[in-house]
């Protein structure tokens, strides 16, 4: 259910209630190449303000040397991750950051609640 189309810092901005988990997904939209959706939590702050604890051990290498496993421990669950990097286009649109951070394996199984399937929106810009 889409509550509101605002706009924060001149960037369009809508929010989808989740009733069953009192929360709500806050999406800014730009027109930076490369970039349509991000999804932030906070308006004000444009991140996600409920950090997660979490620890990293039992980093070993693998048979690529730039991207180690790991496991995470997060939710009183251990995860198997890997590192690597992704590029950040927020400071440089047309090239992108390469920043670090770590791939959760499974489909973020154990991370996240429900399944990854739990996330997937069909037809977001259809108009009915």
């Amino acid at each position: 259910e889409c509550n509101s189309v605002l706009t924060v810092d001149s960037d369009p901005h809508f929010v989808i209630s989740v009733p069953s988990k009192n929360d709500a997904l806050c999406f800014n939209i730009q027109e930076e190449p490369g970039v349509v959706l991000n999804l932030v939590e906070d308006l004000e702050l444009g991140q996600f303000f409920h950090g997660i604890d979490y620890e990293i051990s039992n980093i070993h290498e693998t048979k690529n040397p730039d991207k180690p496993d790991a496991t995470m421990k997060v939710k009183n669950k251990l995860l198997t991750v890997t590192r690597g990097s992704q590029k950040d286009y927020k400071s440089d649109y047309r090239n992108g950051k390469k920043v670090p951070c770590w791939f959760v394996h499974s489909n973020a199984e154990g991370l996240i609640d429900g399944t990854h399937k739990d996330y997937i929106v069909s037809d977001i810009f259809y108009i009915d």
